[in-house]
């Protein structure tokens, strides 16, 4: 949590707009208690006195008190009368909450959830709604909920709350963009409102009045004029009539990719699809972006690449530098019955040579195809994922495509799996001749990389030798030693994340995290396990998706991960009850899972994510 550096005015800011994303916008809220943001080991406990107007409704000589003080911003997970997805909360956490009322005198509380007054001797009464309890001549009514999210069921006994204790164990992380081509349906709400910011200020005085040009557009797009729709209802913003994918691989590896795609849109909240973003990087090189609107009736629209804006994308989630830049292009006229469609050319070098192709969207397809060029001499290994297996065909000299259609769309549900988690895509890895950059073909190819990129950044210095010797000293035992060096990078090392290059997977020199003292969560992870090293205690790097669904075991070898921590190998004498997440390898024994990063996680435990998908190398 960055906010303990910050001053207590900006924590106790922090706090109070905590509980009022969950209240009633009406609420006054004010922070009582100066929680301890210091002890890692410690539940972070904050007591508000909450005041809303107007919250007691009238009816006769009663009054009616709500038990909804905490739902106001919550999810409805079941707003349709059928769901698809599973509901996947993205990481285990537990809330208590405690409601103390008030009473004036005379009042006395009928009925209502489960209730416990405090500090008295009265009568209890139990029916088959559950417990109550009645304090003669009490003026004060306790609430209590008890919610835990994760491996367990969910366990709710009321809904109000006023004095409120949380523990939860967020996460930072750091970003691992991958090349997309995404709508604002499936972008982040941070590129949602770059966007916007961005549209506002260029795109749409572009695109309007002279910005709108007539040349027509391009024969693949007016091919789809007459087509049939795929099936669909009429919820159903759009529909995307083509999809089209060229991968070229040249000799050197370097990539060259062509994107096309056309969408009808049928509703006005359609209207979003005429807004098409790229992202750049040092890995990919936009050449060139292009779009075109054919109307229902009239001229067609034109929006050329030096229309479209483009911008970095700023600092988000801990970030201090990225490469990564997005533009945005806003195609004319994405009204209901009308045509949009967009080119893209890019240029990719990349680290790894593999590509995902992403056929299902939010929308129904009508076609998607995706087509590859290898120089001689070249192979490739092809995986689907949540999807039936298409054939290729070879359509000229070491080419090959894919065509899938009337793809079925995926509609969105309140917390429900990431959408890598459930879309049907294919996982294509390229083979070179000489083996060299291949994509990755096994999990130990993946392993491989991880490993050459980490290779000689956990040497320790003399300062990290002396700053160990300094943790341990006076500690008895080696379990002690070990949670003193976890505590010290989990709260002593600043979250800082610098993803430029192959920044974004590879970890800064030991040294240099320890000299600078910050770093990303595989900078954290390569202090730490630099100075188990150092104490004799063997640890491995861990790869994380901290979304729930994300990657199961049957998701093909990919860097689709998002985060990394820590297997900690015990030594035989290190045999505490305490030390919950343990893994027992066939080869190393018993291995404690650990984050680094995340200072709401004691050393004993692990966030609920740490034991989702991982790769260990």
């Amino acid at each position: 949590m960055s906010e303990r550096f910050s001053d207590e005015a900006r924590r106790k800011e922090y706090l109070e707009d905590l509980l009022k994303e969950v209240i009633p916008a009406t609420a006054e809220v004010e922070l009582k208690n100066q929680p301890s943001w210091d002890e890692s080991n410690e539940s972070l406990f904050a007591e508000y006195d909450i005041k809303i107007p107007g919250w007691i409704t009238p009816a006769g000589r009663r009054a009616v008190l709500p038990l909804g003080i905490f739902a106001g911003a919550q999810k409805h997970v079941f707003e349709d009368t059928q769901r698809t997805r599973a509901i996947y909360f993205s990481f285990l956490f537990q809330t208590d909450d405690e409601t103390k009322i008030a009473l004036p005198a005379g009042w006395k509380v009928e009925s209502g959830s489960e209730r416990r007054p405090r500090g008295c001797q009265g009568s209890r009464i139990s029916d088959s709604r559950g417990r109550k309890e009645k304090c003669a001549g009490g003026q004060t009514d306790v609430t209590e909920r008890h919610s835990v999210v994760g491996r367990s069921p969910i366990t709710r006994h009321c809904e109000i709350s006023i004095s409120r204790s949380d523990r939860a164990i967020s996460n930072k992380r750091y970003s691992n963009r991958r090349r997309a081509v995404r709508r604002s349906e499936t972008g982040s709400r941070w590129f949602d409102l770059a966007a916007r910011i961005f549209l506002a200020a260029g795109i749409a005085a572009a695109c309007s009045g002279s910005g709108r040009g007539s040349s027509e557009a391009p024969g693949w797009m007016h091919a789809l004029t007459g087509v049939s729709l795929p099936e669909h209802d009429e919820k159903t913003d759009a529909v995307l009539l083509l999809s089209e994918e060229v991968l070229t691989v040249q000799g050197s590896g370097k990539i060259r990719r062509l994107t096309r795609e056309a969408y009808k849109i049928l509703r006005p909240s359609g209207r979003s699809y005429g807004t098409v973003r790229a992202y750049s990087s040092a890995q990919t090189k936009i050449l060139n972006m292009h779009g075109w609107c054919i109307p229902a009736q009239g001229k067609d629209y034109e929006v050329k690449d030096k229309e479209a804006v483009e911008t970095s994308l700023g600092v988000v989630n801990g970030e201090l530098a990225s490469d990564v830049r997005m533009k945005v292009m806003k195609i004319p006229e994405p009204e209901p019955g009308n045509i949009v469609g967009y080119e893209i050319e890019e240029e990719e070098n990349l680290y790894v040579l593999q590509d995902r192709w992403m056929f299902q969207e939010a929308v129904p397809v009508r076609e998607a195809r995706y087509t590859l060029q290898l120089p001689p001499g070249w192979e490739f290994k092809a995986a689907w994922m949540n999807a039936a297996e298409s054939k290729s065909t070879a359509i000229g000299n070491n080419q090959w495509q894919w065509t899938v259609s009337d793809v079925k769309e995926i509609r969105r549900e309140e917390e429900m799996p990431p959408w890598g988690g459930v879309a049907g895509q294919m996982i294509v890895s390229l083979i070179p001749p000489d083996g060299s950059r291949k994509g990755f073909v096994s999990w130990a190819d993946v392993g491989k990389w991880s490993s050459m990129l980490a290779q000689g950044r956990r040497d320790p210095s003399p300062e990290i030798k002396q700053k160990v010797a300094e943790l341990s000293a006076g500690r008895a035992t080696v379990l002690a030693k070990m949670q003193a060096l976890a505590n010290y990078v989990q709260r002593d090392i600043r979250y800082v994340a610098i993803e430029v290059g192959i920044g974004r997977w590879q970890p800064h020199p030991a040294r240099d995290i320890y000299n600078n003292h910050y770093g990303d969560c595989k900078d954290k992870a390569t202090l730490l396990s630099t100075m188990f090293q150092e104490m004799g205690v063997d640890s491995y790097y861990i790869v994380v998706n901290t979304a729930r669904g994300a990657v199961s075991p049957e998701t093909p070898p990919q860097r689709y991960f998002n985060h990394m921590i820590l297997g900690i190998r015990l030594p035989d004498d290190v045999k505490d009850p305490s030390l919950k997440a343990l893994y027992l390898d066939p080869v190393l024994g018993r291995v404690l899972i650990f984050d680094p990063t995340d200072e709401m996680t004691r050393s004993e435990v692990c966030a609920g994510h740490c034991k989702e998908a991982t790769r260990c190398w």
